[in-house]
């Protein structure tokens, strides 16, 4: 697995470009397959398809919730990382995704197991060999 980590400001660019096309129309069939705990079902968070673009605006409030309520929230509250198999790889299943995903943020400490007041977050993949991790940098609590 090959990792990259970047620092942002706006949730909703980020959907917004996670769930769109790609710079060249390589975004296909994007989708959640993990969210922070106490999130509920998967598909009452998936950003919904009007016409040719996904509403991301109800995923982008959910997760920005903690950072509203926080009384000194980070300048860049975003954590992305987007976490890539190396290309000997098999094709992982969403399941197996999942799993890196939790894994991912266990080990980083943003998400321990059983924290249900840990950050918000979700793992999203719109590619066979690579999922997207989002996260908000203010915990629940």
């Amino acid at each position: 697995m090959v990792p990259n980590i970047t620092r942002g400001r706006r949730v909703y660019g980020l959907l917004a470009y996670l769930w769109g096309p790609g710079r060249r129309e390589e975004h296909v069939d994007p989708h959640l397959v993990a969210a922070w705990d106490g999130a509920g079902d998967l598909a009452d968070l998936e950003p919904v398809l009007r016409g040719d673009r996904y509403d991301v605006r109800h995923l982008t409030d959910l997760l920005e919730i903690p950072v509203r309520a926080g009384r000194n929230p980070p300048r860049t509250p975003v954590w992305h990382c987007s976490v890539r198999a190396h290309p000997s790889d098999p094709i992982l299943t969403d399941q197996q995704w999942s799993a890196i995903a939790a894994d991912v943020l266990a080990r980083v400490g943003l998400a321990p197991p059983g924290d249900e007041q840990a950050v918000r977050w979700i793992a999203m993949r719109h590619g066979a060999d690579h999922i997207h991790i989002v996260t908000t940098l203010v915990r629940q609590d």
